[in-house]
């Protein structure tokens, strides 16, 4: 039962995806996206489309990369709408997130509208980076230089608003290296950005608006390199756990001294 896997696979290189409304892909008990790109070293642009998938509605990597050393580079999302309808919630183990990032470099993604992602297949977070060698054959697999900006998020009540992962925790990967997170609204986003493994370089947050928080507004665990952090100017709640480690590490600076090296 299924409404279509894929929408467009781009598996190219030098490619703009513009003004294009690509919805209805959807497939119940496995991953489904209107976009998906794995081989092909860049750039890409996706700009000003409507854009449906009910797994993911835009993915980078999660497959073989059959370029060595390849990773998709020099990606701009910007202006898009990734939705997901209300309707799917209805159809189990079949929604995952909205964006997600396995093996990408270099990436803008700025004024879009992310609607609708919850927990079902996976905890609901809307951005996902995660570096993924997905079969133990692409072990040069990086998330490196992201650039969140400028985008509003709704409907993303479970799970993390974005959602962090330093290495793969199955087959070697490069560590996430830096990750900017800045101007953008979690309306109604009830935790905010979890860490676990650690971020390479920097992981700025600034002036976003996180109104909603209830339990973390950030979460960090797993080993891995500490986290140059910096936080300046945002609007956020506390939520019940405000900041927060692994195990007994107790809440507020004594997770932020472990896991980070701070700068407000």
């Amino acid at each position: 039962e299924s409404g279509g896997v894929r929408g467009i696979a781009l598996h190219t290189r030098k490619v703009t995806l513009a003004r294009s409304h690509v919805a209805g892909f959807w497939y119940r008990g496995r991953d489904a996206q209107a976009v998906l790109v794995v081989n092909g070293p860049g750039p890409y642009i996706l700009r000003d489309n409507y854009l449906e998938g009910s797994g993911e509605n835009v993915m980078f990597g999660g497959a073989s990369i059959r370029i060595r050393d390849c990773v998709p580079s020099d990606v701009e999302i910007v202006g898009n709408t990734l939705a997901k309808p209300e309707a799917w919630r209805t159809m189990k183990g079949t929604v995952k997130n909205s964006l997600e990032f396995k093996a990408v470099r270099r990436a803008l993604v700025e004024n879009n509208v992310i609607d609708g992602s919850w927990k079902d297949a996976q905890d609901g977070s809307a951005i996902l980076l995660t570096p993924r060698n997905q079969y133990g054959d692409t072990p040069w697999v990086v998330v490196e230089d992201v650039t969140i900006r400028g985008n509003t998020l709704r409907r993303t009540t479970d799970g993390f608003a974005v959602n962090i992962l330093g290495r793969d925790n199955n087959h070697p990967s490069r560590q996430t290296a830096r990750v900017t997170i800045e101007r953008n609204l979690f309306t109604d986003a009830r935790s905010g950005i979890r860490v676990s493994g650690g971020v390479d370089g920097h992981l700025a947050v600034r002036r976003n608006t996180f109104p909603a928080i209830a339990y973390n507004w950030f979460a960090f665990s797993g080993t891995g390199p500490q986290t140059p952090l910096t936080v300046t100017g945002n609007v956020t709640r506390s939520g019940s756990y405000g900041i927060s480690g692994d195990g007994s590490t107790a809440p507020g600076a004594p997770s932020l001294t472990l896991t980070t090296v701070l700068a407000f």
